[in-house]
C-alpha cells in the first residue's frame, strides 16, 4: 500500500491544491509467459479550501504475455468521480473507460 499526498499551488491558476491518493496494487505470475496484476487507487481532493463530495477512483487490470523478446500487455481501466481539470475538484458521476493494448519488441 502506498499513500501520496501533494500540496501547494497549481500551475494554470493561483489558488491551494491538495491531492491525497492511497494506491494498492498486486501482480502474480500466473506462468513463466503470463502476468496478471490489479491496481486500485482513491484521490481525496481539496481545492482553496474546498473538499471534494466525492473521492476519485480509479482501478486497472493488466495481462501481459510474454513471447521471449516480444511482450503484448493489455490494460482496462475504470475511472469513477474523476475531475474535469486540475483546478477542480472531483465530480460525483465523471466516469470513464480505457482499453489499451500495447506490444512491445527488444532488438
Amino acid at each position: 500500500m502506498q499513500r501520496i499526498k501533494t500540496e501547494g499551488q497549481t500551475t494554470a491558476v493561483a489558488l491551494t491544491a491538495e491531492d491525497k491518493m492511497d494506491l494498492i496494487s498486486g501482480t502474480y505470475a500466473a506462468t513463466k509467459e503470463l502476468t496478471v496484476g490489479l491496481a486500485y487507487s482513491t484521490l481525496d481532493r481539496t481545492r482553496d479550501g474546498v473538499a471534494s463530495p466525492v473521492d476519485a477512483k480509479l482501478t486497472t487490470l493488466t495481462i501481459a504475455y510474454n513471447l521471449g523478446p516480444v511482450v503484448l500487455n493489455f490494460d482496462h481501466e475504470r475511472a469513477q468521480n474523476s475531475a474535469i481539470a486540475t483546478t477542480s475538484n472531483n465530480v460525483s458521476g465523471n466516469d470513464s473507460t480505457m482499453n489499451k493494448l500495447l506490444a512491445r519488441v527488444a532488438f
